[in-house]
């Protein structure tokens, strides 16, 4: 085992023990709630494939990481097309980008395939080269050139990029958002009451009733209907006022409240140059509880204090923050 990750692994073993009184046999999984013998990896918070965002890590199992990294993650990556502001060509016409966000072709209304190559083609098929650099791949459409006229080219080629990211955004950013709390708190918040709610209920639970289905509809579906539960958990911060660089770098948050009763805790996880809130539970009695749940049914206006953990102890405003969580009737379904 590489050295960092067994030296992580032995302070997360001592700190299992602080919380529970014992010591974990191989790794006890925040997710799965389970010691066994299994291939465990570095599990970046965020996933690594974004540019210019916090490589903050934690210890994961390689098979979980590696479920919610294929099937929500990779998917999730095609964000950056929205926040890069980039058009369709510019896409369709750089292989690497294509291969990321999957754009369409349609030439009079009619979807032509395409595929990219650095070697000769067919003469039924038509190339466009755009580099005099031979190892750059060439941009090739299943379509005669004879097909392609000028006129046909300027009005009817259209090149679409349509992806519903409603989906791989929320699992997405729920698991960072758990992870980030994982990593800074430990076991005494994912064997909480409230962490349980998310690192099982959420996470867990699904990849227990799901790892096994390869028909890819119906792994959505059971995924809609999951997660739905937890839609009003996420949103897109349009404007970040507070100088924050992203929980798990900075270890700043908001923490909720209602009359003194502590109830969720905002996580914030930076994308790029984009920021997204995830709120979490966070309580320790039936009242805490109480509010969370109202919260998830009906999103409105919430208190909270901006806080920061220094590692041993919550550091919180003494002034309340006024926030409206945008209840806008988010759905996974159309």
């Amino acid at each position: 085992m590489k050295t960092k990750l067994s030296t992580k692994l032995k302070a997360m073993c001592s700190d299992f023990e602080e919380v529970t009184g014992k010591r974990f046999s191989y790794f006890f999984c925040p997710i799965l709630l389970v010691d066994e013998k299994t291939e465990l990896c570095e599990a970046h918070i965020v996933n690594q494939g974004f540019p210019n965002t916090p490589r903050s890590w934690t210890i994961q199992r390689k098979d979980v990481d590696g479920f919610f990294g294929s099937h929500f993650e990779a998917e999730f990556l095609k964000i950056g097309y929205k926040n890069n502001n980039l058009k369709p060509d510019q896409v369709i016409f750089n292989c690497k980008l294509a291969k990321k966000f999957r754009p369409t072709v349609n030439i009079q209304d009619k979807s032509v395939g395409y595929y990219y190559t650095t070697s000769d083609v067919p003469s039924s098929h038509s190339k466009f080269i755009f580099s005099d650099q031979k190892e750059t791949p060439s941009l090739v459409l299943k379509v005669a050139p004879e097909e392609i006229e000028e006129t046909t080219y300027q009005k009817d080629f259209q090149i679409e990029i349509n992806s519903d990211l409603r989906l791989c955004s929320l699992v997405s950013l729920i698991k960072s958002a758990y992870l980030t709390l994982f990593e800074m708190l430990g076991y005494r918040y994912s064997l909480s009451i409230a962490g349980i709610i998310i690192g099982y209920g959420a996470l867990g639970e699904f990849y227990n009733k799901n790892r096994s289905i390869k028909d890819k509809e119906q792994f959505t579906e059971n995924a809609k209907k999951h997660f739905e539960t937890y839609v009003n958990l996420v949103r897109p911060v349009d404007n970040m006022l507070f100088d924050f660089a992203g929980t798990c770098k900075d270890r700043k948050f908001f923490l909720c409240e209602n009359k003194g009763v502590f109830w969720g805790c905002i996580v914030f996880v930076k994308i790029s140059a984009n920021f997204h809130a995830v709120l979490l539970p966070i309580y320790e009695n039936v009242a805490g509880e109480t509010e969370f749940f109202k919260f998830i049914e009906s999103p409105g206006l919430i208190s909270a204090r901006e806080g920061k953990f220094n590692g041993e102890s919550w550091l919180l405003s003494k002034a309340e923050t006024k926030m409206k969580w945008p209840d806008n009737r988010a759905s996974l379904y159309d």
